[in-house]
C-alpha cells in the first residue's frame, strides 16, 4: 500500500478518473498506482511508503522435519539370558 504526505496542504484534495482523493490530516493511503502517480505532480506532496515490488516470489522459510530420538540399540544376549 502507497502512503503519502502533504506536508503544506494537509486537507488537500484531487481528482483521478472523476473520483475524489483527499489527504486527511496530511496523509493519504492507497493502492491505486495511478492515485499515486497524479499526487507526485502535485506540489508539496511526498510519497513515504512504496509497496515492495511483487516480481521475486517470497522466500517462505522452510522448516526442516524434526529428528526423531535415536533408535536404542539392540543388546546383544548373553549366554545366561536363556
Amino acid at each position: 500500500m502507497y502512503e503519502l504526505i502533504s506536508k503544506r496542504f494537509p486537507r488537500l484534495g484531487f481528482y483521478v478518473n472523476g473520483e475524489r482523493y483527499k489527504f486527511y490530516n496530511g496523509k493519504l493511503r492507497t493502492d491505486d498506482s495511478k492515485v499515486v502517480a497524479v499526487a507526485e505532480k502535485l506540489e508539496g506532496v511526498e510519497v513515504v511508503n512504496r509497496p515492495e515490488s511483487k516480481k521475486e516470489p517470497e522466500k517462505k522459510s522452510e522448516e526442516k522435519p524434526k529428528k526423531s530420538a535415536p533408535k536404542r540399540k539392540k543388546t546383544a544376549k548373553k549366554s545366561s539370558d536363556k
